[in-house]
């Protein structure tokens, strides 16, 4: 038996600082004011991402396969 991991996925709200692209979720506002002090706007939206979460561990039979062998004499 061989073993392969298979991620697994989950979507995710998080929020997009409009001015520099940075994810700030959990410190949007900390954030915007930084922006504010620097004399630049501030705001941001959200965003619905797939993120891996996990992995699944899935088992399966090996497969066999076709090799080609030459054996004996030489070419000319």
């Amino acid at each position: 038996m061989a073993l392969t991991s298979i991620p697994v996925y989950s979507t995710v709200e998080v929020s997009i600082c409009n001015i520099c692209g940075q994810n700030v979720t959990g410190n949007a506002s900390a954030h915007a004011k930084a922006h504010m002090k620097a004399g630049e706007s501030s705001g941001h939206h959200s965003e619905v991402r797939r993120e891996i979460t996990g992995y699944d561990t899935v088992s399966y039979a090996e497969e066999g396969h076709w090799e080609t062998k030459v054996v004996g004499g030489h070419w000319e």
